[in-house]
């Protein structure tokens, strides 16, 4: 049991580093390969944008978790920088739907190759590891984060 306590305890540790570091991360804007910089949460929107067509608010947030008036406030930002239009689906004349822009397209191409990279560069450091193992730290993190929401 000590053995246990103790690694647990390491990984809480670990984990702690690593979310500073994220947090560090997302405090700063990057390039994704655009002249304007952008934050890791409007880069992720434009991606779940680019990767759902035609998506409207409600599917956004749903995807992401977020408020629709979080939602809203950063599709506007985003389309103040050029990256995604606004306009009624032809289905519904109540429902708006949003788009990338090429520049929204040209920063997603960008960030998908970043991100296609560094999880590229975690998986070769990790060969020796199964799908099953890897599965076991996911769900393991995943009761970690419950346990700190409880």
């Amino acid at each position: 049991m000590d053995g246990k306590l103790e690694l647990c305890r390491q990984i809480v540790d670990d984990l702690d580093v690593l979310a500073e570091s994220m947090t560090d991360y997302a405090r700063h804007p990057h390039h994704y390969g655009i002249d304007t910089p952008l934050y890791p949460k409007q880069i992720h929107l434009l991606a779940y944008i680019g990767q759902n067509p035609g998506c409207n608010l409600v599917a956004l947030s749903s995807l992401t978790g977020k408020t629709k008036g979080t939602i809203s406030l950063q599709l506007d930002r985003l389309i103040a920088l050029g990256l995604i239009t606004k306009e009624k689906s032809a289905e519904s004349r109540r429902e708006i739907v949003v788009s990338l822009t090429d520049k929204g397209k040209t920063a997603c191409r960008f960030y998908e190759e970043i991100d296609h990279s560094f999880f590229s560069f975690l998986l070769d450091r990790i060969p020796d590891f199964t799908l099953e193992q890897m599965e076991t730290i996911s769900s393991f993190v995943k009761l970690m984060i419950a346990a700190y929401e409880d």
